[in-house]
């Protein structure tokens, strides 16, 4: 199980999705990157989520509709999705992890972060 409070104070410098490295500098930042190539791996799958998965009506993660999203939203850049923004670094973490989890790609995900970047 992994201990998503662990990234807390930590700054991210990169992510790697099935061997491709994405620079970063925010956990949002990486969301947002992760989850538009997660669209574009399979945009059905991503559709399916925003229309059903994370479409809780009191606090939804994704949405078709900014209007949607209760506090603060960001469409992403290749489809007219938008996720919640309003997170602290633990929950962007989960977050991630679990539509990774949907994708069965978990294990193919590593965060980068200054205080773990080895070279």
């Amino acid at each position: 199980m992994i201990d998503f409070n662990k990234y807390s104070k930590t700054k991210p410098i990169a992510f790697i999705i099935k061997g491709t490295r994405e620079e970063v500098g925010t956990y949002s930042e990486m969301a947002i990157k992760l989850f538009e190539m997660l669209y574009q791996f399979n945009p059905n799958l991503f559709e399916r989520l925003a229309n059903e998965k994370f479409k809780n009506p009191k606090s939804p993660l994704i949405a078709k509709n900014d209007y949607e999203i209760l506090n603060r939203s960001k469409k992403l850049s290749n489809a007219d999705i938008y996720i919640e923004m309003h997170h602290s670094t633990a929950s962007f973490v989960r977050f991630m992890y679990l539509v990774l989890h949907e994708y069965g790609m978990e294990e193919d995900f590593q965060i980068i972060t200054k205080e773990n970047n080895n070279g």
